[in-house]
C-alpha cells in the first residue's frame, strides 16, 4: 500500500491511500495544495517492509512524481500550467 500524508497548516493532516499497487503499475492521484504545504509518503509492501520517502514540500502549481524502487522513493518536483519561475 502507499499511503500519502499531506500537510496543510489550514487543515491539518490528510491522508490519503492508494491499495494494490503492483510492480510497473502507475497512478495518478490529484491533491488539493491551498498554500506551501508538506507531504510524504510511506510504502509498506507485501512483506511489511516499510520505506518513507518524498519530497516534503509543495504549493499550488506544483507536479509531483514519485518512483517506488525497491530500496527508496525517487523524487521529482516540478511548476506546471501558468505560473513559471
Amino acid at each position: 500500500m502507499v499511503e500519502i500524508i499531506h500537510e496543510a497548516r489550514r487543515f491539518g493532516q490528510i491522508r490519503h491511500s492508494i491499495p494494490n499497487l503492483a510492480p510497473g503499475m502507475e497512478r495518478q492521484i490529484r491533491i488539493w495544495a491551498p498554500a506551501e504545504s508538506s507531504y510524504k509518503v510511506v510504502v509498506t509492501f507485501a512483506d511489511q517492509k516499510e520505506l518513507t520517502g518524498g519530497e516534503g514540500y509543495i504549493e499550488p502549481g506544483y507536479k509531483i512524481t514519485e518512483i517506488i524502487e525497491a530500496d527508496k522513493i525517487r523524487s521529482g518536483a516540478k511548476p506546471f500550467g501558468a505560473y513559471r519561475p
